[in-house]
């Protein structure tokens, strides 16, 4: 009886050790990486709204390692000779202070796009809809890097 309960106590903890590592690692990347946040909400009748959609960046970064390189081949015709550029930029900017890159008004919408701490944050406001999202720079500096060809494009 003694070692049953020695099995199951073992058990027991090896399964909450690992759930806590995970867990850890989780909470570690989401803050590292931030967050993908979309919310966008339809003025038209029968338009689309998504509120509150948040992603971790990490996932995104994961993504990156296992979309095939042949997918990028035609965007880096067009995008690759930028991509240095955009990766230097998006280091350049997490070191800055918080500010305003565009900002874009119209009779017909409005269009902002800040840096605030480590993400760009993008906000339209159209007749036909209002979006916000926020990207992480670091998120971006990845996908510039994976057009560059780099294989360090992870963080």
């Amino acid at each position: 009886m003694a070692s049953g309960n020695g099995r199951f106590l073992g058990v027991f903890f090896g399964t909450l050790a690992v759930l806590l590592v995970v867990g850890g690692g989780l909470a570690w990347a989401i803050t590292h990486t931030g967050m993908v946040e979309v919310d966008i909400q339809a003025k038209a009748p029968g338009g689309c709204s998504v509120s509150g959609l948040r992603i971790p960046a990490a996932l995104g970064h994961l993504a990156l390692m296992f979309i095939p390189g042949t997918v990028f081949d035609q965007a880096c015709e067009e995008v690759g000779r930028w991509s240095p550029l955009m990766s230097e930029a998006c280091r350049q900017l997490s070191d800055c202070p918080d500010f305003t890159l565009v900002e874009v008004i119209s009779s017909d919408e409005q269009v902002t796009i800040r840096k605030q701490g480590k993400n760009l944050i993008i906000d339209v406001d159209s007749d036909r809809e209002i979006v916000h999202v926020t990207l992480p720079l670091s998120m971006v500096r990845a996908f510039a890097k994976r057009f560059e060809g780099s294989r360090s494009f992870l963080f």
